[in-house]
This record gives structure tokens, C-alpha cells and sequence, in this order.
């Protein structure tokens, strides 16, 4: 590489729930590269889901009742006086506070972005980033005048850098994942270069 290489990739997944990482590789030609892998645990943005983890954690807390009916031992559990108000100001409680903790995630991603785009000027470096990410990523980009150029040779390059196997590897790392969740090539949906 004759200039600094620096890119960012976008991957389409419903749930990668590894930890972030930032780590060094190596390309074939034994070229040094740092590397990014942001998860998306969690960036659903959907109240729906929030609803039902909510309703999921309230029965948590009640206590199951038992009937046998003959060979049967039947398990059930009950809200009494249940008011659908009351489980829809917990739901907005919960979305709010989902949505606060989202927001300070996503600019934890963004100032570890920009800080070591900064602190590695002088270096290769990639950076992953999950889709659902896409319209703030622009925001930011906007805000702080960083220059990007999308490169069309999304294929080419993903096989260049074997950007799918690593970010496997990474992922087959992480015990709490789910390994079904693995990516695949058409799982790198854009790719842009970083111009100095």
C-alpha cells in the first residue's frame, strides 16, 4: 500500500452479540491494518420489542400457580386487577430508557470513530460498522467534514482484505454469540474509503 488505506464497511445482520473489537490484522501481503468490529446488539429501535421484554420481565415476577387435572399438572400465572394503562406508562419507561442508553452507545461508536481516525492518520485502518447505523453515521460524518468516497467494487474488495472471515473469527470468539449468526459476503452491504 502505497498510501494509507482506510475504509469503512457496513454490515446487514439481525443480531451480531459479540463485544466491539479492536484488534490488528494482517493482509496476505503481511500489511498491517487496525481493525473495528461494532455489534449490533440491541439497535432494533422498535417499541414492540421493548413491549414485550417488558410484559416477558412482569411475568418473571409473578408467582406460577399449579393445577393437576387428572394426568395433567398445569402451570399458569395471572395479573389480577390488570390495568393496560399501567403496562403501557412501563413500556414508555422502559423505550425511554432503552433509548437513552442507544443514543450514549451510538456516540461512544462515533467518538471512537473519530479518535482514532485522528490518532491513526498514519495508519491502515477499517472500521465496521452495523447498517441500522447508517443515517447517523452520515449525521456525523456531515458534522465533522469528513470526506468519503463510496467504492462500487464492493466484492473485490471484501475478498481483498477477507473482511467476511475476520469478522467470523472475531465473532466465533465471543461465546454469548450465537454462531447461526455468521456472515456472509452479501451480509457487507456498502463499502466507503476515508479521503485525507
Amino acid at each position: 500500500m502505497d498510501e494509507f488505506t482506510k475504509l469503512i464497511f457496513f454490515y446487514y445482520s439481525n443480531n451480531i452479540d459479540c463485544k466491539d473489537i479492536e484488534t490488528e490484522i494482517f493482509t496476505e501481503k503481511r500489511e498491517k491494518i487496525n481493525f473495528f468490529l461494532f455489534h449490533n446488539r440491541d439497535l432494533h429501535f422498535s417499541k414492540s420489542e421493548i413491549f414485550k421484554k417488558t410484559l416477558i420481565k412482569k411475568f418473571e415476577s409473578i408467582p406460577a400457580e399449579f393445577q393437576m387435572l387428572e394426568n395433567e399438572l398445569i402451570m399458569f400465572k395471572s395479573i389480577p386487577n390488570f390495568k393496560s394503562e399501567d403496562l403501557d406508562k412501563l413500556v414508555d419507561e422502559e423505550y425511554a430508557d432503552y433509548i437513552n442508553k442507544i443514543n450514549y452507545r451510538i456516540e461512544c461508536i462515533f467518538q471512537t470513530f473519530s479518535l482514532f481516525l485522528g490518532l491513526y492518520k498514519e495508519k491502515n485502518i477499517f472500521f465496521i460498522f452495523p447498517l441500522q447505523l447508517f443515517t447517523q453515521f452520515e449525521k456525523h460524518i456531515d458534522e465533522y467534514g469528513i470526506k468519503l468516497k463510496k467504492i462500487d467494487e464492493l466484492n473485490n474488495m471484501i475478498k481483498q482484505y477477507d473482511i467476511v472471515n475476520t469478522i467470523n473469527y472475531y465473532i466465533r470468539k465471543d461465546i454469548s454469540q450465537n454462531t447461526d449468526e455468521l456472515l456472509k459476503e452479501n451480509n457487507i452491504v456498502s463499502l466507503y474509503k476515508i479521503e485525507s
